[in-house]
């Protein structure tokens, strides 16, 4: 108990008093998150050579931490791609997709078109426009959409249930081996005239989604998840949003990051 105790209080400690370095890439992992990825002997694991120096490279993301977040590297007009790389160069390791089925990942398809709005704001999107939408509306269902470079989130539409591609979908796919920590973050807000049945969020990996979190969030509502998973490269994670009964204002705010330690 006593050797648990000053784990922990060292753990906050750090975390307390970590300062990100200059030029590292942006802060992707709460503390709580941190405890997950480190505590319990797994800084060993990772090649740490203590729980410190484990807990700052995460809090910090610093090497030998890499982070992956869905928001940072979301690409704005005019350097979109889909599939995206990272930031670290990697190829294709993000995909923004639609689908049929919310657990057949075999049958996830590309968003087609990327839509430039007002501003800043940029969706991929589908090609479903609603008919009762007001005209002129730019873009379809489903989407994902980031405002600006500055935004922390980005927003998620359903499309509606009985049409070709209801579900929401980003995946990420692994350039490492290891173990990498998922720290999800949704919340599930948008003024509605309409009735409205909230969302439901699944996050799994495979080619059939093996199901590692997942849940129901009203409107308006969070959820979130933080879990550590074994992946080789190639290995496909699955982030899939979809109605609950209709997707009426169905927008939902999604801060997605990956965290593993850099292969030897």
């Amino acid at each position: 108990m006593r050797r648990s105790f000053l784990t922990l209080l060292t753990a906050a400690l750090l975390m307390a008093t970590a300062a990100p370095a200059a030029g590292t890439p942006p802060q992707g992992t709460p503390g709580a998150a941190a405890q997950v990825f480190c505590l319990d002997g797994k800084w060993e694991e990772h090649g740490f050579a203590s729980l410190g120096e484990c807990m700052r490279a995460v809090a910090t993301g610093t090497d030998p931490v890499m982070v992956w977040s869905l928001v940072d590297d979301f690409r704005l007009a005019p350097d979109q791609a889909n599939p995206s790389p990272d930031r670290y160069g990697n190829e294709a390791v993000w995909s923004y997709m639609m689908s049929a089925y919310s657990h057949w990942a075999f049958a996830y398809q590309f968003l087609p078109e990327f839509v430039v709005d007002v501003g800043d704001l940029g969706y991929w999107d589908g090609l479903w426009h609603n008919p009762y939408v007001p005209a002129g509306f730019p873009f379809g269902f489903p989407f994902i959409a980031k405002g600006t470079e500055r935004s922390r989130e980005l927003q998620f539409h359903t499309g509606e249930p009985g049409w070709y591609y209801p579900f929401a979908v980003a995946g990420w796919t692994s350039p490492i081996e290891g173990t990498v920590l998922i720290d999800l973050g949704l919340n599930h807000r948008q003024a509605c005239e309409w009735e409205v049945d909230g969302v439901d969020w699944w996050v799994g990996s495979g080619w059939v989604l093996q199901v590692a979190d997942a849940g129901w969030i009203p409107n308006p509502g969070k959820a979130g998840s933080t879990l550590t998973m074994r992946v080789e490269p190639g290995d496909r994670l699955w982030l899939v949003i979809g109605p609950h009964a209709n997707y009426a204002c169905d927008s939902t705010y999604v801060d997605w990051t990956i965290t593993g330690v850099v292969p030897e």
